[in-house]
């Protein structure tokens, strides 16, 4: 547009709101699509935290189980945290992240997200499996 600006041709204003409002709309639809979804690109997403505990059931090593028992979720952060950030899709959109924000109101950070997920599994790889619940209610009391 300022090119066109500076040599005197017209921008077509309109024209360019239409093209960028239609790459917007695309990008709504393509969200909204993959907030439904239980898988994006190949890759299963969980439905809610218990499906979270399953599906890192099946994809962790039993050391990898083990270490968490022992030592807990302190410094997963940048490494198991953010394999569940980007493979569960919790920075662009996923029905996880749905759920995170249906549940939790303004709970919307993907950090956040992460770190709640491993803060249970940690409880239910010890044996606490409802331990979850806690959290749910918590939420639900906190956004009445």
């Amino acid at each position: 547009s300022y090119h066109r600006y500076l040599n005197g041709i017209d921008i077509k204003l309109d024209e360019q709101y239409r093209y960028y409002d239609s790459l917007y709309i695309e990008k709504v639809k393509r969200y909204e699509q993959a907030l439904r979804q239980d898988s994006v690109d190949g890759k299963y997403i969980p439905l809610n935290l218990p499906d979270c505990f399953i599906e890192l059931d099946k994809i962790l090593s039993q050391e990898t189980k083990q270490n968490i028992k022992k030592k807990g979720v302190a410094g997963l952060h940048l490494s198991l945290g953010m394999y569940i950030r980007n493979r569960w899709q919790l920075w662009s959109g996923s029905r996880l992240k749905k759920y995170f924000l249906d549940t939790c109101g303004d709970f919307t950070h993907p950090d956040s997200m992460s770190y709640v997920i491993l803060k249970y599994y940690y409880q239910w790889l010890l044996g606490n499996k409802d331990a979850w619940r806690e959290w749910v209610i918590e939420q639900i009391k906190d956004n009445e």
